[in-house]
């Protein structure tokens, strides 16, 4: 056992659990390592039980953009671009803006409104914010903003 293992085991008075090859070698436990007992729960992690439980819903992603999509795609880049906005997050961004489209998500971004600018909500009050400052976590995020109104 390691150090600060060691030190856990201690403090917690928890029973040692058993170490595999796996675990030995990288140093670090792993709950994965550990050999479920008869009585315990399995739970899935993922995989095949996953997507038996998960909703079916439609993979916009996976079907051809149209060419108001690609048109709506390529201005809302080129507008991301223009505020300074790093390539990659504004490629995520708009592309995730027009799966919304698709998906017709009735919620907003900051970046389709007219009122906002790099950092700022000229309508801030209306959009029930105390301040103008707007960061890019908020002027990415998909909400129900009262205050947006569409650029188009």
């Amino acid at each position: 056992m390691g150090k600060w293992t060691a030190r856990l085991a201690q403090k917690t008075n928890a029973p040692a659990t058993q170490r595999t090859d796996r675990t030995d070698k990288s140093g670090v436990p792993s709950v994965l390592a550990v050999a479920c007992g008869e009585g315990d729960r399995v739970f899935p992690l993922g995989g095949e039980a996953a997507q038996r439980a998960a909703p079916e819903l439609p993979n916009t992603a996976a079907v051809a953009w149209e060419d108001g999509d690609i048109a709506r795609y390529q201005a809302r880049l080129a507008r991301m671009l223009r505020w300074g906005w790093p390539i990659a997050e504004a490629e995520q961004h708009a592309d995730r803006l027009v799966n919304r489209d698709r998906e017709a998500d009735e919620r907003v971004s900051c970046i389709d409104c007219k009122h906002y600018r790099p950092r700022h909500c000229g309508n801030y009050r209306h959009a029930g914010l105390n301040v103008a400052d707007v960061g890019r976590d908020l002027a990415t995020l998909l909400q129900h903003c009262p205050g947006h109104q569409p650029l188009r």
